[in-house]
């Protein structure tokens, strides 16, 4: 396995349909990219799994020598795993710190607007489902 983009332990797996078109040649593909002990900017994961679907690519073009490049941007979707252990080793990623003002911001100011104890459950109640955070939420 090799690492991508600094997540080490990555399995990535590419799924490409197959097209019945007599329109030009081009690229229309699904990446899915599976990690265990991921490093993200610091941001430590016991697991990844990400999908990248409705690749375009101009795939006429490279047939013909060009460098390759997307037509539109990349949707993902994924699940992370993020532990009591990974939280502590992460305390000090930038991108946590941000996440966490953002969240405590959207919790301060809802909680101007309501006199309820339950502010995090209130507010986050919706995404959590068990010991599991659903961000956004996917219902």
């Amino acid at each position: 396995m090799a690492a991508i983009a600094g997540i080490p332990c990555a399995d990535p797996r590419v799924d490409s349909p197959r097209h019945k078109s007599t329109t030009p040649l081009w690229g229309n593909s699904q990446v899915d990219l599976t990690a265990t002990h991921a490093v993200y900017q610091e941001l430590h994961l016991s697991e990844v799994a990400l999908t990248g679907k409705n690749i375009k690519i101009n795939l006429r073009q490279i047939l013909r020598g060009k460098p390759i490049q997307l037509r539109e941007p990349i949707a993902l979707t994924g699940q992370l795993k993020l532990t009591a252990p990974d939280l502590e080793a992460s305390l000090s990623a930038p991108l946590l710190a941000t996440a966490l003002d953002e969240l405590l911001a959207t919790l301060v100011a809802n909680s101007s607007h309501s006199s309820d104890d339950n502010l995090v459950h209130r507010n986050l109640g919706n995404d959590l489902d068990g010991d599991r955070l659903q961000y956004p939420n996917a219902s």
